[in-house]
């Protein structure tokens, strides 16, 4: 059992012969909200309200955000320190709707902006910054709230209009149900 962060070496010697082992025991790292915790108690990274931070189970720390890189343009950056990948490049009007961390694989959601003024959107998702599904069904409006994984399989969860707004679960690229307020 651990009983303090930080490292040791285990030796056993039987009959002869002679073993070691380093061990280390390492704060458990997690994100709430604009925060990094470390064991509950340490802030390690502060971040402002247009980045989303998440950590592995190896906690490693990655951010996601949006940078403007001209007027009416943002870019959408995916970092561990620095620069992973870069998402997309495009209307000001577009924005980050879910990024998580499973498995050591990033997922990350943006919906994307044709035109703001007819409401013409499309949501991307990317797994490790690369594109993974781009939404081609045949609806006005798509837009992605949430994403997790399990297995091989990519679950995402979002709303669709088409006239009206109403829930809907997709998994991998095919639609699973949508539901309609009555």
């Amino acid at each position: 059992k651990a009983l303090k962060l930080g490292k040791s070496i285990i030796k056993a010697a039987v009959q002869g012969f002679t073993k070691e082992c380093s061990v280390d025991v390492l704060p458990h790292i997690y994100s709430s909200g604009d925060y990094v915790i470390m064991d509950g108690e340490k802030e390690l990274k502060r971040v402002d309200e247009k980045t989303i931070v998440r950590s592995d189970e190896f906690h490693n720390i990655y951010t996601a955000s949006a940078v403007s890189t001209a007027p009416m343009q943002l870019s959408f950056r995916v970092q561990k320190g620095n620069l992973l990948y870069t998402l997309y490049e495009g209307d000001a009007n577009s924005w980050m709707t879910a990024f998580e961390c499973y498995d050591s694989n990033l997922y990350t959601a943006i919906d994307v902006w044709d035109n703001y003024q007819t409401f013409n959107r499309q949501s991307r998702l990317y797994k490790n910054g690369t594109l993974y599904h781009l939404f081609s069904e045949s609806h006005k409006d798509i837009c992605l709230r949430t994403v997790c994984a399990n297995g091989s399989d990519i679950y995402s969860g979002g709303y669709i209009y088409d006239g009206r707004s109403h829930a809907a679960v997709w998994k991998n690229k095919e639609l699973l149900y949508t539901l309609y307020n009555t």
